[in-house]
């Protein structure tokens, strides 16, 4: 909605903007940047700016080519490429930065959340050093910048993350409950379900062949969150078009916490199905 930005489609083979199915596709998502800049003028862009796992847009992982070429776009036209590693910063894919799972190095990186474990609010930008050496001099300050019981907060909860394994125990069990929550595929209301490490979704729909959303009044994604509650377990219904179940578990999640998480969402859909 910023002034000067332009967007392109995002990498949502579910319900891709384009009409095309991967891979035969050939990564027309990625390849739309590329028109893009073309479009606007090479001269005029700065930068593109992405999250490697969109989050609040549904939990979409992109396919493996994907990043790459991104970066191989913003190569060719000198456009500095922003990795968006708030929500997937620090372990949330299984992985310390999403970036790591397409060998994806970022010119920019912006963090906060698990930063600091959550516990305290923080938020960073890593900059490349050839870039960083670049920028002129400039009295710019925030009124917390550099706060140090927020720096501190974020290396203690750093230090438990590399201590106690966290990232790979994310990863882990994160995939142990992607296979769970898979099986769920057995209901008719179940369109999709995706994810990586600690961050995925399930996508409602009314017709699995239409892939058709609930409308607001209708509201099954807010009834099966809420039925869910009943049974011990939070979950954040919404997503782009307002028909994803997200499930982002704490890092300490074990394998019978996410067995929980499947079975209570299992209980919920037929609950829901049977509204219907």
């Amino acid at each position: 909605m910023m002034q000067g930005v332009s967007h392109i489609c995002a990498p949502y083979c579910y319900r891709c903007e384009l009409g095309l199915e991967y891979p035969s596709c050939d990564i027309a998502c990625a390849r739309q940047l590329e028109k893009e800049i073309e479009n606007q003028g090479p001269e005029t862009v700065a930068a593109f700016i992405g999250e490697p796992v969109m989050g609040a847009g549904g939990c979409i992982p992109p396919v493996p080519e994907y990043w790459p070429m991104i970066r191989s776009i913003c190569d060719k036209y000198g456009v500095l490429l922003i990795a968006d590693e708030v929500i997937n910063g620090f372990g949330r894919t299984g992985k310390w930065f999403a970036c790591e799972h397409w060998d994806l190095e970022p010119d920019i990186m912006t963090m906060a959340k698990n930063i600091s474990g959550c516990y305290v609010p923080l938020g960073a930008t890593i900059v490349k050093g050839e870039l960083a050496e670049k920028l002129p001099l400039f009295m710019h300050v925030f009124t917390f910048s550099g706060h140090a019981v927020a720096c501190a907060a974020s290396l203690a909860a750093i230090g438990v993350m590399e201590k106690e394994n966290m990232v790979e125990h994310a990863a882990e069990v994160g995939q142990y409950m992607l296979e769970g929550l898979k099986t769920l595929d057995k209901h008719p209301i179940v369109g999709e379900v995706r994810g990586l490490g600690m961050i995925m979704a399930v996508e409602l729909v009314k017709d699995k062949k239409t892939k058709e959303v609930f409308t607001a009044r209708e509201a099954i994604p807010d009834m099966v969150a809420k039925r869910m509650l009943d049974y011990g377990v939070f979950v954040r219904s919404g997503g782009g078009n307002g028909s994803v179940v997200e499930i982002a578990p704490v890092y300490t999640f074990t394998k019978k916490d996410a067995d929980t998480v499947v079975e209570a969402l299992d209980k919920s859909l037929t609950d829901a199905e049977k509204t219907m």
